[in-house]
């Protein structure tokens, strides 16, 4: 890639040329290129919104604008290697500049073996996770600017505020504070901004700012999956699609994800969803939110019947009993469908989740289905207000759009700052 900015000549390089010329006939997308150009952004601390070295051409490819060196080439001819020479002189002071700035990245040897102890026990021993966090508070009292005990202190903590679904005021507030502090010592962090826009979106439902610091997560793997789900909440599908296919691509777990299928679902392409989940059928049979989206999917299209058996198997899954199984079915032989969500509205005592969310969320889904209006926006006001992260996505679920035009609903997602 430095070869070919020493020979553009200030022109602009296309990602053909890029995807020619670095991977020679390798099958690779165009999202191999968009990784190497962030990545050596990463290293120079350069900002595709205001560069100093590498220029964005949007719809074509990207350009070097680095103004010392350009003129050396008509004059110098070994400015290729001069130009590698000075790049990568340049990457190494700044990398000194990053390390002279983590004041703390030489742990004492008994700091490192109690970083190293803690990281492991979140890693395999799960139950003992408080000692852990123990072991990384006293470490950011004596390292306080070590950035990966940051970020390891912010993650446990994540994880513990969304098991306990971020009830734990005092819990949620420890980590808010850390994610300040931390976001002090490097406000460009990746996994600082990753975080940070995960609590502005889930928690705080502050969506200008978790739009802001996932941008600024970018392109960290996790922060693509997440600013996906985001953006789908917001619903742009076309951003949403893209990052959940960065996602895919830059991670080998996400191969097997259904959110593609979600968002092509949620957006009305059924039949892209349709491609999406015989793509994952080798590898998902057994996964229950493969069937929660093979249910909602034939919902969707009208084929009622296999809808149906989606949905015993999900509540089979579950625990529902033969009992249970024989009654909805006698209420979806009667009426459809609408029958079968009469009986778990009206009926089910249990309310267990059926890929439908909880109660009362999973409620306003079953009234909004079989046109009790009314009684699905009531539920939806008490889903906001126990704060159920479902609620963030009501304004993109196909569930809803029997509501579109109930002037309740849309009350109701001006209450929570969405809009249709």
């Amino acid at each position: 890639m430095l070869v070919l900015f020493s020979k553009s000549n200030g022109e602009v390089i296309t990602k053909d040329t890029i995807l020619d010329t670095i991977w020679q006939g390798k099958i690779v997308t165009e999202d191999a290129v968009y990784v190497l150009i962030n990545g050596l952004r990463k290293l120079l601390n350069d900002k595709a919104k205001d560069p100093k070295f590498i220029l964005t051409v949007s719809g074509k490819g990207y350009r070097w604008v680095y103004e010392d060196l350009a003129y050396q080439k008509a004059s110098n001819p070994n400015y290729s290697f001069l130009f590698i020479g000075v790049f990568v002189l340049l990457i190494l002071t700044v990398s000194v500049w990053q390390l002279s700035n983590r004041k703390e990245s030489n742990l004492t040897e008994i700091q490192r073996e109690q970083f190293s102890k803690a990281r492991y026990i979140l890693n395999n021993q799960s139950e003992n996770s408080e000692h852990a966090v123990t072991i990384l508070r006293q470490l950011l009292l004596q390292t306080p600017s070590y950035e990966p005990t940051h970020e390891a202190l912010i993650d446990a903590l994540f994880n513990k505020a969304t098991n306990q679904g971020f009830s734990d005021k005092v819990l949620v507030d420890e980590l808010k504070k850390r994610l300040d502090a931390a976001l002090k010592v490097n406000p460009d962090n990746l996994i600082f901004n990753y975080f940070q826009a995960r609590v502005a979106f889930l928690v705080d439902w502050h969506f200008d700012k978790a739009n802001k610091h996932f941008q600024k997560a970018l392109p960290n793997v996790q922060a693509h999956n997440h600013y996906g789900q985001f953006l789908l909440a917001m619903r742009d599908f076309e951003g949403a699609l893209y990052h959940t296919k960065q996602y895919q691509y830059l991670d080998a777990d996400g191969y097997s994800s259904e959110s593609a299928a979600w968002v092509y679902m949620m957006s009305a392409n059924r039949k892209q969803a349709i491609i999406e989940l015989e793509k994952l059928k080798p590898y998902s049979d057994d996964s229950f939110y493969y069937h929660v989206c093979l249910q909602a999917l034939y919902e969707q299209v009208g084929e009622e019947d296999k809808s149906f058996s989606e949905l015993i198997w999900l509540m089979r899954a579950v625990g529902y009993d033969q009992n249970d199984i024989d009654e909805i079915s006698d209420f979806f032989q009667q009426n459809g469908l609408k029958g079968a969500y009469s009986w778990l509205l009206l009926v089910d005592k249990k309310q267990l989740n059926i890929g439908q969310y909880e109660a009362p969320m999973s409620l306003a889904r079953y009234a909004a289905y079989i046109g009790e209006h009314t009684l699905a926006v009531s539920y939806l006001n008490a889903a906001k207000k126990q704060k159920q992260l479902a609620t963030l996505w009501v304004a993109a679920d196909p569930k809803f759009k029997p509501l579109y035009q109930n002037s309740a609903f849309q009350e109701f997602l001006a209450s929570i700052n969405l809009s249709l």
